[in-house]
């Protein structure tokens, strides 16, 4: 996917990153307890919050996306949908 297009703010003027940060600061817990939660690994939530580039050795680039179970775990673990961690 590329930066643009998954980077891009949503209706509420957030991105995936700023919209998941803002649920974890809301909740009132760090990124290490979500982690323990939902059993995503820490650095990939890390990763998802900063949309940190991800460049594999075949030159490709990507951003740390989370994939379909990761985004259902989190709607479920802070109670939205899908569509609105993704802005839609």
């Amino acid at each position: 996917m590329a930066k643009k297009e998954w980077l891009d703010k949503g209706a509420d003027g957030l991105s995936f990153g700023e919209r998941l940060g803002d649920l974890i600061t809301n909740k009132g817990i760090n990124q290490a307890e979500l982690a323990k939660s939902t059993g995503i690994n820490q650095s990939r939530l890390s990763d998802y919050i900063t949309g940190k580039e991800i460049d594999h050795e075949k030159g490709i680039r990507e951003y740390s996306t989370p994939s379909c179970a990761n985004l259902i775990t989190l709607a479920k673990y802070f109670a939205v949908s899908t569509d609105y961690l993704l802005g839609i």
